[in-house]
């Protein structure tokens, strides 16, 4: 977020001169303990974390393969074996993720 609003943001700068990164960050903090701590069922939240990553993660894979396909200079774009070696293990590790995501929604 504070990329996006262009606040300086970096734990290696000082305090005073990245405020409101460091709100931001301690504001993620403590609402992540907050999570942790109200959580009845530790076991159902770290499952539920899981199944939002088996979610999210197809769509990161695409997103940086397509990037690399289209952003990066010719000369720095993976080719042939290694191109098929990345796009073949990032459709299985999202097919399995999506098998996850269907065998939890189905458990519960």
């Amino acid at each position: 977020m504070s990329e996006v609003l262009g606040w300086k943001h970096s734990l290696n700068d000082p305090v005073l001169h990245a405020r409101k990164f460091y709100w931001l960050y301690g504001l993620a903090v403590v609402g992540g303990a907050a999570i942790v701590l109200l959580a009845t069922n530790l076991i159902n939240l770290a499952v539920n974390v899981e199944v939002m990553n088996a979610m999210l993660l197809p769509i990161v894979l695409g997103s940086l393969l397509t990037l690399e396909a289209r952003v990066l200079p010719p000369a720095d774009r993976m080719k042939s074996w290694h191109r098929a070696f990345v796009w073949s293990s990032a459709g299985l590790i999202s097919a399995l993720g999506i098998y996850t995501l269907v065998v939890a929604l189905l458990g519960m």
